[in-house]
């Protein structure tokens, strides 16, 4: 279905090489008379990328990018309403772990999205015992990357806040190692919660599609967005309710529980021959990800005072772009796993042919980026619905601003997720374990300095 992506996006070094010495005698074959053999191979895929139309693909994307949009949207008012809460006037470094917080769902639920779209279209799930054990596996996997992620963000959202200038210490607060406490605590806590109920959605919605012959890679990724910035925002806001002045002692027996608990979902996972890849490999994108993701809070922590509307449209404009990065990285990632073995290719295709080719992948790449627009629109209406009369205006000129920032972030990731994922499969590694969590940490960090250049333009352009 996918494979006529490959031809003009997966291109790129010698990919690899696996098998038998006749596997290794026809590699030598091919490499004799590259240019005819690459010509085939693009013929016969782009051939092959004709049975997934584009009214097909939009079908399957439009409707789970809307409902995402939803999502988001009602994530941007909670978010809004959050940052005046006591707990959050108190705890500033809560609004800097917000952007890590909810991009655990690109982290973590996406990839598992992908690693389980990619596990469907190789027939993994036509087999009852196999399908259990790739699952539970995955499962356990994001949560282990969870409860170590969370605490990270935790770590990092008190180092830049610090550094970066914030009010550590407000009047009235609690002491620093309690503070401390409470910040390591909610974020461990919300990011496992979070995680173990959008594992559980996404691996519903991944059996669902494969029952219903769909292409989970249009599906699952924007369904698990839709529901993850909303849950993530909840429980991060019921968290931090329940544990601040809850005293050291609840929050010490919480992590330590935590502690306790790593172990085991390590060795869980280590067994599991569907999650040891992923355990070796997928660490490193999920913190540097997570990093990312915290940049963004920083300059959202330090432009929310002077641009009142960036909350709202913060975790919208980060989820939209995410989702659609992640849909083409996760269709790219297949199209990697179903070339054959020996395939050679040269490097991802330039600008104009990614967004002015005739091939699959590049129909399906105009088609996401043409999705951006009417997304962000459902979405500003959605909050404009939602939102208590007169709280804000929307004009031409706001209009104008924000969708430039969100087409320009949108272009850039889709660009972005070409050269990820032949990067990262060139160097013998799988996609669907890494790219995500790169183009969704990059997307946070893009969408929290794109959205602030928007409204400060805005701002400039009415006071003229």
């Amino acid at each position: 279905m996918l494979d006529g992506e490959a031809g003009s996006v997966l291109s790129g070094g010698a990919l690899r090489q696996r098998g038998s010495s006749r596997q290794d005698s026809e590699m030598q074959q091919q490499q004799q008379q590259p240019s005819k053999q690459l010509h085939q191979q693009l013929h016969l895929q782009q051939h092959h990328a004709l049975s997934e139309s584009t009214v097909s693909m939009a079908l399957q994307m439009a409707p789970p990018l809307a409902v995402a949009g939803l999502g988001m949207s009602l994530a941007g008012l909670v978010l809004d309403e959050l940052q005046r809460w006591p707990e959050f006037v108190r705890h500033p470094e809560l609004l800097v772990m917000v952007p890590a917080i909810i991009g655990l769902k690109g982290n973590l639920e996406m990839t598992l999205a992908s690693r389980l779209s990619t596990q469907v279209h190789l027939g993994t799930f036509n087999e009852n015992s196999r399908l259990r054990s790739l699952v539970w596996g995955n499962l356990v996997l994001t949560q282990l990357q969870a409860v170590l992620v969370g605490f990270l963000a935790a770590l990092v959202a008190i180092l830049l806040n610090s550094t970066g200038g914030g009010n550590s210490a407000p009047h009235g607060s609690s002491s620093a190692p309690e503070r401390g406490l409470f910040l390591l605590a909610t974020s461990t806590a919300t990011a496992s919660l979070a995680s173990l109920l959008l594992g559980l959605v996404v691996s519903a919605v991944i059996v669902a599609s494969e029952r219903c012959r769909l292409n989970p890679d249009n599906l699952a990724t924007p369904i698990a967005a839709s529901l993850g910035d909303f849950a993530s925002l909840l429980a991060l806001a019921w968290l931090a309710r329940q544990l601040d002045g809850s005293g050291m002692w609840p929050m010490s027996c919480l992590l330590a529980g935590y502690a306790c608990l790593l172990p085991i979902l390590a060795a869980a996972a280590a067994r599991n021959p569907f999650a040891q890849a992923a355990l070796r490999q997928g660490w490193l994108p999920v913190l540097a990800a997570m990093l990312a993701s915290s940049l963004g809070g920083l300059v959202f922590r330090r432009c929310a005072s002077r641009l009142p509307l960036l909350a709202l449209f913060q975790p919208v404009i980060n989820g939209i772009g995410g989702n659609i990065a992640a849909i083409q990285a996760s269709r790219l990632s297949t199209c990697a796993h179903r070339l054959p073995d020996e395939s050679t290719a040269d490097r991802p295709p330039a600008c104009q042919q990614l967004f002015c080719g005739a091939a699959g992948g590049s129909r399906a790449t105009r088609l996401l980026l043409g999705l951006v627009v009417p997304c962000h629109l459902l979405a500003i209406c959605c909050v404009l619905a939602l939102a208590p009369d007169g709280a804000f205006s929307i004009s031409a000129a706001f209009l104008v601003c924000y969708l430039a920032a969100c087409l320009l972030q949108v272009a850039i990731l889709l660009w972005l997720a070409n050269w990820v994922v032949y990067w990262i499969w060139s160097f013998g590694h799988d996609p669907d374990s890494a790219s995500i969590p790169y183009l969704t940490g990059v997307g946070d960090f893009l969408g929290a300095v794109l959205l602030a250049a928007a409204f400060a333009a805005l701002t400039a352009w009415q006071t003229l």
